[in-house]
């Protein structure tokens, strides 16, 4: 498991554990739900979210119910995930169950 902050570079700017851990609780308060942020890894839903902020990820995790996923990657670029439609590595991070850790993220690919 990796603790070190992984970021997504391009225009959607930066998202790392940090912002997870807000945006967790966050979805929680707000949204009723727990962590929502699922693994991303096609294209399709970098698309989807758009610009990688609080509000924006709140909205698509209310939209698209328990499961949304986000693109996240050492080094990957939105303009690589449009090519090759998937990443190499991304962070996971995968809603809680009853009894689990409060957080579980790390790299997985």
């Amino acid at each position: 498991m990796r603790t070190s902050p992984l970021r997504s570079r391009g225009s959607a700017g930066d998202l790392d554990f940090s912002t997870v851990e807000l945006f967790s609780a966050r979805c929680e308060r707000e949204f009723d739900s727990d962590l929502v942020v699922v693994e991303l890894r096609t294209a399709h839903f970098v698309a989807l979210c758009g610009a990688l902020t609080l509000e924006n990820l709140g909205r698509r995790a209310q939209a698209h119910g328990s499961r949304f996923r986000i693109a996240l990657g050492g080094g990957v670029t939105f303009r690589a995930l449009e090519v090759a439609g998937t990443t190499e590595r991304c962070v996971c991070v995968t809603p809680r169950r009853a009894g689990a850790p409060r957080l579980r993220a790390g790299v997985v690919g």
